[in-house]
């Protein structure tokens, strides 16, 4: 059995299907992808992460076999090996099974696969193709269709709240929502929350799921990368299936129910607060260089024109750091850990952040535009 593969083709397809593969594989078959050929032509290539369950399957074309058979190779090692190579072209061989049989004695599901370019090779061995789980079957009757750049805009604006820690486990997901022609993401961490939304181009049946953060983040991975306009979302029975560029993901959606967030939204915010983003962002790490623990709250000031920011720890010391700013309210104290108002400042496309504001005690609101809320509770026993 002999494989060629054009490198670049390779290496494109091989470092979307990687980032399937679980960082610790407990099922050493898991720390391995799937080749499976199609024809002497084509070949699909699979990963399963079995703790998240995530299944990733991608189709190269424009291959040349001998011998066609399915077989697995650890996916760190090939991984390295094709992208340390400078050679157009990488080949897979089969050169010895596991009873030390040479290549036309074998039954080809388990053996050792010699991975060569033109300067170098390694041996790598194999795990039976058998003991792979097969790709799941999802219904493709609930489609929906949106665009990539949309998508990548709102797992942005959504993926760095999540709480990973939680016990909570919907928390540590994106819960997705379908409801006519809106799609939303939101994600919380019991202390905030992140809305994010955009328009369809048509109405599509009602559906949700909570998909875990690793998926989010190899969806973000694929609409970045994507050359195409618009990405295909199949949900089904608490599953989603993704289709992009001849790739195919599914994953199992997160068991239980997301908070109901917009109940949460506790309005009318009667007064704004405006700011450069960026010169906020740096005044609000400066605060940080007299907090022994970055848990700390720190003081933020608000008056009509200016905010000035207190902080202090009675082991570093106490800082005081002020700007101009605009406020069309009453002054107002807030008390607010810095790193919660600076992560959602790299996700707004304003280069102004505005801070709307109900009462010191209450909930405040940051609005990037229509599609984008993040709110920031005191109290975690809301959620």
């Amino acid at each position: 059995m002999e494989i060629v593969f054009n490198r670049e083709s390779l290496i494109d397809v091989f470092s979307k299907v990687i980032t399937a593969v679980p960082s610790s594989a407990v099922i050493p078959i898991y720390a391995n992808v799937l080749f499976e050929p199609i024809d002497t032509k084509s070949i699909s290539i699979s990963a399963f992460d079995n703790s998240e369950g995530i299944f990733i399957k991608a189709v190269l074309d424009d291959v040349k076999m001998t011998k066609p058979i399915a077989f697995t190779l650890n996916a760190k090692t090939f991984n390295s090996f094709i992208q340390s190579s400078t050679s157009d072209i990488i080949t897979i061989a089969l050169t010895k099974n596991k009873k030390n049989k040479l290549d036309d004695e074998v039954d080809y599901n388990e053996g050792v696969y010699k991975i060569f370019d033109t300067e170098s090779y390694i041996h790598i061995p194999s795990i039976s193709a058998d003991q792979f789980v097969q790709f799941p079957e999802i219904s493709k009757d609930n489609k929906v269709e949106v665009k990539s750049s949309e998508l990548l805009r709102m797992i942005k604006q959504t993926q760095f709240v999540s709480s990973v820690a939680d016990q909570r486990y919907v928390m540590a997901g994106i819960n997705l929502k379908v409801v006519g022609d809106c799609m939303e993401l939101a994600s919380t961490d019991g202390v905030r929350l992140c809305i994010s939304k955009t328009a369809l181009d048509a109405d599509f049946d009602k559906a949700s799921i909570i998909i875990p953060l690793k998926c989010a983040s190899i969806l973000h991975k694929l609409c970045a990368d994507s050359k195409n306009d618009t990405i295909s979302l199949y949900l089904d029975d608490n599953s989603l299936s993704i289709v992009l560029d001849g790739l195919e993901m599914t994953t199992k959606g997160i068991e239980g129910a997301f908070p109901p967030y917009h109940k949460l939204i506790i309005g009318p915010f009667e007064n704004t607060f405006v700011i450069d983003k960026e010169v906020f962002r740096r005044l609000l790490k400066r605060s940080e260089i007299v907090l022994s623990d970055k848990r700390i709250s720190i003081t933020l000031t608000i008056t009509k024109d200016k905010l000035v920011i207190s902080s202090r720890s009675s082991d570093i010391g106490e800082g005081v750091f002020t700007c101009d700013a605009e406020y069309d309210g009453e002054p107002i104290d807030l008390a607010m850990v810095p790193s919660i108002l600076m992560d959602v400042i790299p996700v707004l496309e304003s280069e102004f952040f505005e801070l709307k504001i109900k009462g010191n005690e209450s909930p405040v609101l940051v609005e990037g535009d229509d599609n984008f809320k993040y709110i920031v509770y005191p109290l975690i026993e809301e959620l």
